[in-house]
């Protein structure tokens, strides 16, 4: 399954490229995942897919916690898949182990919306 997105994930490989994610985009999605996790390889292409078509201005990334273990850990991650959204570059919300995708576009829904309002008659 391939994307639609116009933006290719991010590939977050150290800290540099982590912290310039988080201060240069407004709405970040992580991914964290293992070579080896079957779940992670399931879960990502659904992710990438519905959550980029709703949400086309969130910036989605990838973590390889097994490459990347200084970046996993600068994020305190300890089991994966886990999924942290920040808005602002502040961590919004965490899923790690077992979810569904509509949690995490629930979680993402509102304060996407409220960043991203598009309507600028509302001062």
């Amino acid at each position: 399954m391939t994307s639609d997105r116009a933006t290719p994930a991010l590939e977050i490989a150290n800290i540099r490229n982590l912290e310039s994610a988080l201060s240069d985009r407004p709405a970040l999605l992580l991914y964290v995942k293992t070579p080896e996790c079957g779940i992670c390889h399931a879960l990502w292409p659904k992710l990438e897919s519905q959550l980029g078509a709703a949400y086309p201005r969130l910036t989605l990334g990838r973590i390889d916690a097994v490459a990347s273990p200084d970046v996993a850990a600068a994020l305190a991650v300890h089991r994966v898949p886990t999924v942290i959204l920040f808005f602002e570059g502040r961590e919004h919300h965490r899923f790690s182990h077992a979810f569904g995708i509509n949690e995490i576009g629930a979680a993402i829904d509102r304060p996407y919306h409220l960043l991203f309002t598009d309507d600028t008659s509302q001062v």
